[in-house]
């Protein structure tokens, strides 16, 4: 997915992530990741120069990361944000594009059927322990079972329907009760992802969650 580049490129040694300044909130810190996923495909940076400068991003952001529980190994940065997106081909999925803020339904020859707008975490991009973790990290998620209605208008579209769809991370994560609900309260989430509010163009998406085969892949891939 990321080549070596050819020439000799000193850039390729230079750290991009800046150092020495305060911790970031997590919607700064999900602008500089996508950030340095765009500059590896951009400049055909090396896998393992991506997750350096990844590793230095989250060494620099401690409590943020461990509230978010972002990836913050080697390991864990390749098997969440790079081998994900080189496994998913030619089998229908959904994918949630963090960069992009689309749920995104995929068909099994890897063309875009239908996408929806949606979020994940507040927008202020504050984050705590106790009330709101932020963002779902990436990674690949099974869909637990199917939508279950839920009697809160927290979770209701615009067509009244009220429900949730459980996620069930496929890695080691601390984070609790994550799914994916209509954002019908004030607009953010405080983690799950919310999809935002507005009519359906196609498909209702309520209705993709009952037929798509069963995972979900959080990414911020660049095309």
């Amino acid at each position: 997915m990321y080549p070596i580049k050819e020439k000799n490129d000193l850039t390729l040694s230079t750290p991009v992530v800046p150092p020495n300044r305060k911790e970031l909130d997590a919607n700064s810190f999900l602008r500089e990741a996508h950030q340095l996923m765009y500059m590896a495909k951009r400049d055909f940076w090396t896998e393992e120069h991506l997750i350096g400068q990844v590793l230095q991003l989250t060494d620099q952001n401690p409590n943020l990361v461990e509230t978010m529980d972002f990836p913050r190994t080697a390991e864990d940065i390749k098997n969440q944000l790079l081998i994900p997106a080189k496994m998913k081909q030619n089998t229908e999925h959904l994918e949630f594009n963090i960069s992009e803020k689309r749920l995104i339904h995929f068909d099994d020859k890897g063309k875009e059927v239908e996408s929806w707008p949606a979020r994940t975490g507040n927008l202020s991009g504050k984050v705590s322990m106790e009330k709101n973790r932020g963002p779902l990290p990436p990674g690949e998620y099974l869909l637990g079972g199917k939508p279950r209605p839920k009697d809160d208008k927290a979770f209701c579209d615009q067509e009244r329907d009220c429900w949730s769809q459980t996620l069930d991370a496929n890695f080691e994560t601390e984070r609790e009760l994550l799914a994916i609900h209509p954002d019908g309260g004030d607009a953010g989430t405080a983690g799950c992802i919310g999809k935002e509010k507005k009519r359906d163009s196609g498909i209702r998406f309520f209705w993709v969650l009952f037929f798509v085969p069963s995972f979900l892949q959080i990414s911020w891939q660049i095309p």
